[in-house]
């Protein structure tokens, strides 16, 4: 982090060289080193969609048509409490490891802006999310341009120093369609985003995903997710607009549902197959995140059983039910920590 408060810039290097490519953790979602903000009228989703952009983080690769680089993920919340955090890591699924999830209910930004700093330099997260805004910022006044630029302009350049995609969880007003207080809110982050539902769409699992701002890059289309729960577990996927709507970013056919695909095909050759077998024939690593939410999705639908690190075939590919969610991750949290005053529960 650079101590110098004015640094000229070698402007004729600049006119003569392209920039470096724009980096993304999650394409197109949360470019490193921004800050990025997500808002979203309550229980319509926004703080499961932003654990699981954590644990996907965390293994690696395809969540609902977002591509996100393996890396380590640290998640603040202050706005859930200790009992629905629990729950929301065994819905979810989350990593044993790759996140670090911290009750910061006692966390003040507009006083404690240091300790987090201090984390991030220490830590040195690829993603931070911070959950949320309102929680993590008692007495302030979300209407006052001056007092939110004070708290979230010092978070943007921690993004920008550090290198760490910095996502803040916020609400949305009371119409749902703009997120709540100042407008200097939409001016100091370097990405904004909206989560929400279509005015009259009859699918309640259906949530559109739009962006408002995206300073370092074009801003993209607006994404559709599915939000479902299963036998206790939340699963997030891509999901079709609903019918008349356009403005659609197009990703392509879900990444899980194809890798179902190859690997009911691959296990028609044998009986059984060890993890890194299965990962090899079908182009991946065993520590990816979209090939272990497909062999997850596939034991769930009783085509495949596992045995360990094994799995082996229960019936022929035909009775497959064809899978429209995503499970997340597919491990179970282990240990418990403590800091004060972010107590970090257990996933290191």
């Amino acid at each position: 982090m650079s101590s110098v408060p004015i640094r000229f810039l070698d402007v004729q290097r600049m006119a003569t060289t392209p920039p470096p490519p724009l980096s993304w953790l999650a394409r197109p979602m949360l470019p490193r080193g921004t800050l990025s903000a997500l808002y979203a009228p309550g229980g319509d989703g926004k703080s499961l969609l932003a654990m699981a952009l954590a644990a996907a983080v965390a293994h690696g690769g395809e969540l609902a048509g977002i591509q996100c680089e393996q890396g380590a993920s640290i998640y603040l919340d202050a706005e859930n409490g200790e009992w629905e955090i629990h729950r929301r890591v065994r819905t979810l699924g989350l990593p044993s490891s790759g996140v670090r999830l911290a009750d910061a209910s006692g966390l003040n930004l507009r006083r404690s802006i240091d300790e987090v700093k201090g984390l991030v330099n220490e830590a040195t997260p690829d993603l931070l999310v911070l959950d949320s805004l309102r929680s993590m910022t008692p007495g302030m006044d979300e209407n006052d341009t001056a007092q939110t630029a004070r708290v979230l302009d010092p978070l943007r350049q921690l993004a920008h120093d550090s290198g760490a995609a910095i996502l803040v969880i916020h609400h949305a007003n009371k119409g749902g369609r703009d997120f709540r207080g100042a407008s200097s809110i939409r001016d100091s982050v370097d990405v904004l985003w909206h989560l929400g539902r279509h005015e009259g769409d009859s699918d309640a699992r259906r949530r559109f995903l739009a962006n408002r701002k995206m300073r370092v890059a074009p801003e993209s289309g607006r994404l559709w997710l599915s939000l479902d729960v299963d036998r206790g577990r939340v699963l997030i996927d891509q999901a079709e607009p609903p019918e008349g709507v356009t403005g659609t970013r197009r990703v392509g056919r879900p990444v899980r549902a194809a890798l179902s695909d190859q690997i009911l095909t691959a296990t028609e050759r044998g009986p059984r197959y060890r993890l890194t077998d299965l990962a090899m024939l079908v182009g991946r690593t065993a520590k990816d995140g979209s090939l272990r939410n497909a062999l997850a999705a596939l034991v769930d639908a009783e085509l495949l059983q596992r045995d360990g690190n094994d799995y082996f075939k229960v019936q022929s590919a035909e009775n497959a039910k064809g899978a429209a969610s995503l499970h997340v991750v597919t491990h179970e949290p282990q240990g418990d920590t403590d800091r004060s005053p972010l107590r970090t529960k257990g996933l290191v």
